[in-house]
């Protein structure tokens, strides 16, 4: 029976268990329940842009059996990692100035190169305004959801899903982006590069991969200097009087986490994804029982959480919030509420596998983390701007990834 393609607005018209099928193999962010949150939400407030949010939807006969999860956005306000034109030309010099102030001479000058190579790139028509996106909203991963097929009709669905995207950006006369592709992912990986896509390196996400039985079987993997480091920051976040807890009730503690929450990113400025107390209200209505908050107290007053998602044998350290006021902010409440209790947590889920994002290479190595590479895919409707444009993106990641490279190898 041959594939049909639909794209919607919505997965309401498909049914909980249409959905589960699809969805059981891949991870949290494909999932029936998180589609169904995306579905739930106005995104925009939360990205900070306009957005039109989409799916690709693989038939055969009357039922699904591939899809993918897309936006389209031209926004000039949208979180960086959605913004074409911020990621590549404008958002990193502020994100490098704030790691070495040292550079800013070198940064000033490579920015006004920059500068003019997107002049030149807009005026003869490559166009970095925006693009579409194939990525889970919320998350920086992209993925097709498969059902269970020979290998022959997953091979067949995947490309369907790419030719329906492709027909999109023809359409949208945008680039077309697969963001955060897992390098273990070699099946869509492959279905990518028979489509022409050209594979650019993102970023290295931090993977923990949990030991043995026990935490003492995690912390035997360390030898007896870091040993003693992690548990003086155990013992000192108990001695500050603070004791964590796992809750599903994300709804009742909505208001402290969105400040907790606020109070960390903002820290770092506004290319943050915004969530305020609404967005963990909805976020345990549809994606509980896979999402959780460990929160830290102290007495009863929350003064810190990390949003863990789980699925299968994975954990997500996916967000993370802490205040930093009094005796507390000055505990090391952070490196237990993103390693530690985490750990913990995932030997009593069975997970094996701990993803703790990017960024703070140098803490998440020390405690284990090794570097896994994500990469994006691109693929342009018009061979000039494929020309003008690939030449820079190349260079772009060749040397973050170098620059990343060093921090992110396993101790």
């Amino acid at each position: 029976m041959e594939f049909t393609v639909r794209i919607l607005e919505s997965l309401t018209s498909l049914s909980d268990a249409q959905l589960d099928r699809v969805t059981a193999g891949s991870s949290v962010f494909f999932d029936r329940r998180w589609f169904r949150l995306l579905d739930a939400m106005d995104l925009a407030p939360l990205v900070r842009g306009e957005l039109a949010m989409r799916y690709v939807v693989v038939d055969r006969g009357a039922e699904p059996v591939a899809i993918c999860p897309f936006v389209v956005t031209r926004s000039k306000s949208i979180y960086f990692f959605y913004s074409l034109e911020k990621f590549f030309f404008t958002s990193w010099q502020a994100e490098l100035l704030r790691l070495d102030p040292t550079r800013a001479g070198w940064i000033q000058w490579v920015s006004r190169i920059v500068a003019a190579y997107r002049s030149f790139a807009r005026a003869t028509g490559a166009n970095t305004d925006g693009w579409v996106l194939a990525a889970s909203p919320l998350s920086h991963r992209g993925d097709i959801a498969v059902a269970p097929l020979s290998l022959e009709d997953e091979q067949q669905a995947r490309h369907a899903v790419i030719d329906a995207l492709q027909d999109v950006a023809k359409e949208e006369n945008l680039p077309l982006c697969f963001l955060g592709v897992q390098e273990n992912k070699t099946s869509l990986r492959d279905a990518l590069a028979q489509r022409q896509f050209e594979e650019l390196f993102l970023v290295y996400d931090n993977l923990l991969c949990v030991p043995g039985e026990s935490f003492a079987d995690y912390m035997n993997l360390f030898k007896s200097d870091a040993r003693r480091l992690f548990n003086r920051e155990i013992k000192q976040a108990r001695e500050a009087g603070v004791r964590f807890e796992i809750t599903q009730g994300l709804d009742c503690l909505s208001d402290s986490l969105a400040k907790l929450y606020d109070s960390t990113y903002s820290k770092y400025g506004e290319e943050h994804f915004h969530h305020p107390a609404s967005f963990w209200s909805t976020l345990e209505q549809f994606v509980t029982p896979h999402a959780e908050a460990l929160v830290a107290y102290s007495g009863r007053e929350p003064v810190g959480f990390s949003l863990l998602l789980n699925k299968q044998d994975e954990l997500w350290f996916y967000r993370v919030g802490r205040t930093y006021d009094g005796a507390v902010g000055e505990a090391p409440v952070y490196f237990n509420l993103a390693f530690y209790e985490p750990v913990k947590r995932a030997i009593e889920l069975g997970a094996r596998r701990i993803w703790l994002g990017a960024g703070a290479w140098e803490a998440k190595r020390r405690r284990g983390a090794i570097g896994h590479a994500l990469y994006s895919y691109f693929w342009f409707p018009r061979r000039w701007s494929r020309w003008v444009l690939m030449p820079y993106f190349k260079a772009f990641t060749q040397i973050s990834r170098e620059q990343m490279a060093v921090a992110t190898q396993p101790t």
